[in-house]
């Protein structure tokens, strides 16, 4: 599975769990979708149907969502569909023991309860303003119009976009030339792409050779700063790390760290609506020009490595949407240079295991995205990133 900032990374692949208190439970958790993908339809269904009743039964603000949290419980206890993922439970008496069973931990939030009464009394009241702040978030987006009938004096939905502050460190270390980031950060084209930005920004300029030796200052690593959701107004802000680092290497060979190249959604497409205005990347270098190319772009820029765009309509029954990687006619990878402020969030793209060739042989060094095919947009790595989704796709079939 490809590494994911705020993802627990299993190096041995297919783990146990060493512990009951549930932090290994939600993270393994976290990338069920991408692993039951290709067990079936049904199971690929009941996977996720399973996986969204546990994330909105953990949700901070729950009024709007409760009619969700019941259909996707019932999607997953329908008839054959549980059958397939639990083995059992195929009565209602036994899907109602399971239905406990799911409560029990969904109260605890998957850890153990420690509160006191007291704590628990501060609790009842954050979640009473929880429910006060969501209802006052539906109204104003207009969704409680239906159950008041006239839909005439209620404001349009407003569909939410993000809008990170992006920081990166103020420590500056020495700059590198072009050839370093080629043979160290898989650069391959950078300085190709850096002319061709600079050509495009610049029109009347002839287009600039850039030699290996060129100087870049670099990052190996930015920080996205997201506020809360407006319409989760009780969840704290989401601090996204963005990171383009090559792997670290003893002085006997060996690889003391892995490389670690993000992948990331940048805005592309304003005209377009939800997860079709991005258009997933993968950074291999954060960087900003320096001494005579300084003065043509100010600000720093990124180098990544495309993916096409997002399929038209998620799959049916994974309700993902899935993407590919970008080639040109040479089967070589489409890159660019853009500018870091067009990062608007990182993605955790979850491989499509069938489109990997048998003879491949995983180890925890394999770079995924060089053997496998297609990929699967991950909404359930981090509450953000499923809050934001289903904001998107509720807001699509609403257009419809």
């Amino acid at each position: 599975m490809p590494r994911h900032h705020g993802i627990h990374h299993f190096k041995k692949g297919a783990s146990k769990l060493s512990c009951s208190t549930g932090r290994e439970a939600k993270e393994m958790m976290k990338v069920f979708l991408p692993v039951a993908a290709d067990g079936g339809p049904r199971v690929a269904a009941a996977t996720r149907a399973l996986l969204k009743f546990m994330y909105l039964a953990h949700s901070s603000t729950l009024t709007g969502a409760d009619c969700d949290l019941d259909e996707s419980w019932d999607d997953y206890g329908n008839g054959e569909v549980a059958d397939e993922m639990e083995g059992k439970a195929s009565n209602e008496e036994e899907m109602e023991d399971l239905e406990t069973a799911s409560n029990d931990y969904l109260g605890s939030d998957g850890f153990e309860e420690e509160e006191t009464e007291d704590e628990d009394d501060g609790n009842s009241n954050d979640l009473a303003s929880g429910f006060i702040a969501e209802r006052l978030v539906q109204t104003e987006r207009g969704v409680t119009g239906k159950s008041q009938g006239s839909t005439a004096n209620q404001p349009e939905p407003m569909l939410y976009y993000l809008n990170p502050t992006v920081v990166t460190a103020a420590t500056r270390k020495p700059p590198v030339t072009l050839q370093y980031l080629i043979a160290t950060h898989s650069a391959t084209n950078i300085g190709r792409d850096i002319s061709l930005f600079l050509k495009k920004l610049h029109p009347t300029i002839p287009l600039i050779t850039l030699l290996p030796n060129t100087e870049l200052r670099i990052w190996t690593i930015a920080c996205l700063f997201h506020a809360p959701l407006p319409f989760k107004p009780l969840d704290p802000p989401k601090v996204d790390h963005v990171q383009a680092r090559p792997a670290t290497i003893n002085n006997i060979q060996q690889i003391r760290r892995v490389e670690q190249y993000d992948t990331v959604l940048v805005l592309a497409y304003p005209n377009k609506t939800g997860i079709h205005r991005y258009h997933a990347a993968r950074v291999h270098a954060i960087f900003e020009l320096l001494n005579r190319f300084e003065h043509l772009f100010t600000h720093k820029l990124v180098y990544v490595e495309w993916f096409n765009p997002f399929s038209p309509t998620p799959i049916k029954y994974l309700e993902a949407y899935t993407t590919t990687k970008s080639f040109d006619q040479a089967r070589r990878a489409q890159t660019a240079v853009v500018p870091l402020s067009t990062v608007q969030l990182t993605c955790h793209l979850g491989p499509q295991f069938n489109t990997i060739d048998k003879e491949v042989q995983l180890t925890p060094y394999t770079d995924t995205f060089a053997v496998c095919r297609s990929f699967i947009l991950n909404q359930f790595s981090s509450y953000y990133c499923f809050d934001l989704l289903e904001h998107w796709i509720t807001f699509t079939s609403l257009l419809e």
